[in-house]
């Protein structure tokens, strides 16, 4: 993993079973792959607290496991924690191996299979969205409009405003990767409009029905999605190409929802 050091990276491997890594209560990883094992690496420095970090990896048996019947055999979750100082220097601290005989799963309901806190001497100050109102269901309409205008800028090809809109999340990354955040808004003002400038350049309609919102940190974060199967709501074509989806998670600034990651 190439990029800023150093760097909080969390490790998932998950099989044949529906699993949640929490980190300060952010979905780091998420899995239900009935089949084939899913391995993930996430770097942890945007959602990094100056305050003790909390771990909780929290798993369910997929659907069609009747209760009293056993896990496949192969239902395994492995979490590894680890700083890296340099690309090939790294320092594990904590990993944690779950097989089915560890501790008994429950039908359609998920178990924490583990939990680790821990502080570091090394971080990044403290986020915004930390001391944000939480979100409410009566915010819903707030934060839909919210990612309206975000859809706004991208379908008009408007990228400048797109940037500001995003200012607090570009910030935020910057110092979480020790970058500059001037360089890292020019790099995505041009990277959406490499996009944007090609021909046929679309961007999926929302339909606010079929949003689900999401809120994660204790409230503090939210994130929509298109309906159960949680595709991202900014998905934007070029052409006849696939969709190209602008993750965005947001947060109430005063009394307005941003992007904030």
């Amino acid at each position: 993993m190439s990029g800023f050091f150093p760097s909080y990276v969390l490790e998932v491997i998950a099989n044949n079973l529906d699993v949640v890594a929490l980190y300060n209560d952010w979905p780091a990883h998420r899995s239900d792959h009935p089949t084939n094992s899913m391995t993930t690496s996430m770097r942890l420095n945007a959602m990094t607290f100056e305050e003790p970090n909390l771990l909780s990896v929290i798993a369910k048996p997929l659907p069609g496991v009747q209760k009293g019947e056993p896990l496949p055999e192969n239902a395994l979750i492995q979490v590894s924690l680890f700083q890296m100082l340099a690309p090939d220097e790294m320092v594990y601290l904590f990993a944690h191996c779950w097989r089915a005989a560890h501790r008994p799963l429950v039908v359609d309901a998920y178990t924490e299979v583990a939990r680790h806190q821990i502080s570091f001497t090394k971080t990044f100050g403290r986020w915004g969205f930390q001391d944000a109102r939480p979100y409410m269901p009566e915010d819903r309409p707030a934060v839909l409009e919210a990612l309206h205008r975000v859809h706004g800028t991208l379908l008009s090809k408007n990228f400048e405003a797109y940037a500001d809109l995003c200012a607090i999340k570009l910030e935020e990354v910057a110092r979480a990767t020790g970058r500059s955040a001037a360089v890292i808004r020019d790099e995505s003002v041009k990277l959406v409009g490499f996009m944007g400038d090609a021909i046929g350049w679309d961007m999926e309609p929302i339909v606010d029905e079929d949003i689900v919102i999401e809120s994660y940190c204790h409230g503090r974060l939210v994130q929509c999605f298109r309906g159960k199967q949680r595709e991202e709501p900014l998905l934007g074509y070029v052409g006849g190409s696939g969709p190209m989806a602008f993750p965005v998670m947001f947060s109430r600034v005063g009394e307005r929802w941003l992007p904030v990651r």
